[in-house]
């Protein structure tokens, strides 16, 4: 998801948590990470390393992503294993020293890596884990620019990127009828790229997008920005930004006018209580908000139904929210290495966008594992959704909360939106 980067500190904002807020996770990495690689030949046992945080202010999102793991894991290991053999999960904490975490796993043998959730440490350390010859899949960094890695075809993510969540924003933007919109993003990488997205997204639909308005998200205020903004007279606005600056955005809107069009969000800004950030004055302005995001909870489908009675019976009440993701993860590259009959990372790899697509429809480990020892080619259904995966590894069908909120400041998940 979008990194709040504040001067030389990595602020990276996660996922909705436990509330449905985007937590902020602070992680101290180098400029640059470099591994050692051990050699390690295949022993025919799948290894997975994992990368999520556990400790810190993420510890609240990781949770929901490692009980995902760890039912996959039980689910696999109850059949047999991958091979009939049992997979072996290790994991390490992305919050504290990722690249020390990183290394540890590939010391100890994993072939394949489930995480980090966050976009700016798997901009660190996916480098390294590619050049180590690992697949790596992440259930929550969504940046726009991880698009564009160069993985050598190593990397998934099971989580929407923000390249779909930008083509939902602009859907939504176009089913209000209104034909213009101006957007207010902060200028710095992660906001000049998203505002050309959604211009080109919007462009498709007919819909202009004004000459972007880019604020300083460190400036100590945001008036004249906003300002600037509501004196085009936009039919819509577009606030884009990190939780932070973001919502200070939004807070500077309601002070500059009392009379404001509908705006809309990227999924930074979805929080349990938008009045927790904006006051008990921004009650009118919270109504006005719209956005897109990741589905937080799994869909009503044969997959979905099927992961959250198990997550229940294993988990209890234990938020689930978005821990279908990382479930999806390992169920990918499980019934991967079992197509393939090995624990080769680029075997795995390779494998991986196949089995979710152009085949039979399955969903769980066993049943979709059966299908390819009776020579079958499947469709793994996601538990996170219609479950995908493109020629850059991201996940090219999604569905999508629409939300926004109300009066009280309370999250409202007003529909969904499909993509692809």
């Amino acid at each position: 998801m979008y990194g709040v980067l504040v001067a030389s500190a990595t602020l990276v904002s996660a996922c909705a948590g436990d509330s449905d807020s985007a937590p902020t996770t602070t992680v101290e990495v180098p400029d640059s990470i470099v591994v050692q690689v051990p050699a390690t030949p295949s022993d025919d046992i799948l290894r997975i390393g994992v990368l999520l945080p556990r400790t810190g202010p993420g510890a609240a999102f990781g949770a929901p992503l490692l009980d995902g793991i760890e039912l996959a894991e039980n689910e696999i290991n109850l059949v047999g294993g991958v091979n009939g053999r049992s997979i072996v999960v290790q994991v390490e904490d992305e919050s504290t020293d990722p690249a020390a975490g990183l290394q540890r796993l590939i010391d100890e043998g994993a072939d394949v890596i489930v995480g980090p959730a966050s976009s700016n440490v798997a901009s660190l350390v996916l480098g390294p884990a590619v050049e180590a010859g690992r697949a790596v899949c992440s259930p929550a960094a969504t940046a726009m620019s991880l698009g564009d890695f160069p993985d050598s075809d190593l990397f998934f993510r099971t989580m929407p990127s923000e390249a779909v969540q930008v083509r939902a924003l602009a859907s939504l933007i176009e089913a209000t009828g209104l034909g213009s919109a101006t957007a207010l993003a902060p200028d710095d990488e992660f906001g000049r790229r998203y505002v050309v997205a959604l211009q080109n997204e919007l462009r498709a639909t007919g819909v202009e997008l004004r000459t972007p308005i880019l604020y300083d998200p460190t400036s100590g205020t945001l008036g004249p920005a906003a300002a600037q903004a509501i004196a085009t007279a936009p039919p819509v606005l577009v606030v884009i930004g990190g939780l932070a600056d973001g919502s200070r955005m939004l807070a500077a809107l309601e002070a500059s006018s009392d009379q404001l069009p509908p705006i809309f969000v990227n999924e930074a800004l979805r929080t349990n209580d938008i009045l927790d950030v904006l006051g008990a004055e921004g009650a009118s302005l919270a109504t006005l908000i719209s956005g897109v995001g990741p589905a937080a909870k799994p869909e009503n489908t044969t997959a979905g139904i099927r992961f959250a009675d198990r997550f229940l019976q294993r988990q209890g009440g234990a938020s689930m929210e978005f821990a279908a993701y990382a479930y999806d993860c390992v169920m990918t590259l499980a019934l991967a290495a079992e197509s393939t009959g090995s624990d080769d990372p680029r075997a795995i790899a390779a494998a991986t966008p196949q089995i979710t697509r152009a085949g039979q429809v399955c969903a769980g480990f066993a049943e979709c594992r059966d299908l390819l020892l009776a020579d079958r080619n499947i469709d793994y259904e996601g538990a996170s959704g219609p479950l995908e995966f493109g020629s850059t590894g991201d996940a090219s069908v999604a569905i999508l909360d629409v939300f926004g909120f109300d009066g009280s400041g309370e999250e409202l998940v007003t529909g969904s939106q499909r993509t692809g």
